[in-house]
């Protein structure tokens, strides 16, 4: 302000009023270093995309060290993926929850499965539906959620190279003979990807515990309904457990999921043919005890490489069949 005496006593004051802190925001421009030092406007959207990060992770460092309770704000923030890395995309998720931890709220449109993979607390999903013109939103649950990431995937397993469905065997044998079997007869089929529950055929006592290790994950997946189990008919020592999975899981007998052997040990089913080296393939139940696992996952691999498709469907009918529903129940490509 300045004060300036005129003639006839005359008072003229001129001032200089404050701008406005929104004037003042529309004149702000942000430069960045990379190198060459330009505007933000010039540089890449990955760039621009990162200087957002930067912001909002500054900001909600501001508000964690002042304590700034006072005030509130609503972030809405329309694909806050675009150009940043999967990493750089769960590093801002972050972000934006910690400053929902308090008395900000943030909405979030994506489509990207980072966002939407990771459960973090006091996180609600939503999905956007447009039928016949008309968009409706729907809240997506945890049994849901597996098919939502899978859809912004690319719905297929092929986008995310996944088998199109699940095979779970047993032991090492099932995998080596069947593995074999469909790589040399069947590959004009769907992609299965076999899964062996016990991992170790040197294992004196097999139990069900491992059969439910390697199909819990699976069950909570998109491939709940698809995948196949073939198991061993059980023991004695073992149809308790046995029976209280199959409880546990009736919806594998309804839409027939599940596949049992009629007998203990899949060398018991092998076709009645000899060979210098192993001798007869099929074995009796007491040979199958004096086994050890080198030896049955030696003759696996030979009755996988040699068997013919005849022989396979015919001898090995249990394992054709599941086969054949792991094919029947798998994704399309």
């Amino acid at each position: 302000m300045v004060n300036y005496r005129v003639e006839y006593a005359t008072k003229v004051k001129f001032e200089v009023t404050p701008p406005a802190f929104e004037d003042l925001l529309k004149n702000f421009t942000t430069s960045v270093d990379d190198g060459i030092e330009t505007s933000a406007e010039e540089k890449g959207d990955g760039m621009q995309r990162a200087l957002m990060l930067a912001i909002i992770q500054a900001y909600s460092d501001f508000r964690k060290r002042n304590d700034d309770v006072g005030k509130s704000f609503l972030f809405l923030i329309d694909e806050a993926e675009l150009h940043l890395h999967p990493t750089a995309q769960r590093k801002l998720k972050n972000v934006l929850h910690s400053l929902a931890l308090g008395s900000d709220q943030v909405f979030i449109n994506t489509h990207s499965s980072v966002f939407v993979a990771d459960n973090l607390e006091n996180q609600s999903l939503f999905r956007a539906e447009k039928t016949e013109g008309v968009t409706d939103v729907f809240p997506v649950d945890q049994a849901s959620k597996p098919y939502v990431v899978f859809e912004l995937l690319g719905g297929s397993p092929a986008d995310i190279l996944m088998p199109q469905n699940f095979l779970i065997v047993e032991g090492l044998s099932e995998y080596e003979l069947l593995s074999r079997v469909i790589r040399r007869i069947y590959p004009g089929k769907p992609i299965v990807q076999i899964l062996q529950a016990n991992g170790d055929i040197d294992q004196a006592e097999r139990t069900i515990n491992a059969i439910e290790k390697a199909f819990t994950p699976i069950n909570a997946s998109i491939y709940r309904n698809k995948t196949v189990l073939m198991l061993d008919l059980p023991s004695a020592a073992k149809q308790g457990g046995f029976d209280q999975f199959v409880h546990n899981n009736r919806h594998l007998r309804d839409n027939r999921q599940i596949y049992i052997l009629a007998m203990r040990d899949i060398e018991q089913c092998y076709p009645d043919k000899v060979c210098g080296t192993y001798g007869n393939w099929k074995k009796t139940q007491e040979e199958c005890d004096a086994m050890n696992g080198k030896k049955k996952k030696q003759l696996a691999k030979h009755v996988g490489n040699t068997i013919s498709k005849d022989e396979f469907e015919q001898n090995l009918g249990v394992c054709f069949d599941a086969l054949n529903r792991c094919w029947e129940l798998s994704f399309s490509i």
